[in-house]
């Protein structure tokens, strides 16, 4: 699955659940899509599949380090439907 793929399906996956206030979660989902995009290497193949790694653990450290402090719930749900849909 392209890197534009799964970000199409989360955000379909957001607008439909209803939530209080979905533009925190769609600004945390451009923000981890830009994250995975600058780190293609580690998070994308030779292909441009995406790639993740067996433990959501390992991403959100990767990305805690790439944005300089602790993730909001708002981006922990996202990697959470990252790996529920890859």
């Amino acid at each position: 699955m392209k890197l534009v793929q799964l970000k199409l399906m989360i955000q379909d996956s957001l607008a439909s659940r209803g939530l209080k206030d979905p533009a925190v979660r769609q600004n945390a989902m451009e923000n981890i899509y830009k994250f995975m995009k600058a780190d293609g290497g580690v998070f994308l193949d030779e292909n441009g599949d995406v790639r993740l790694p067996s433990d959501a653990i390992v991403i959100r450290n990767a990305y805690r380090k790439y944005k300089g402090y602790e993730l909001n719930s708002a981006e922990k749900s996202v990697i959470n439907e990252m790996y529920r849909f890859v």
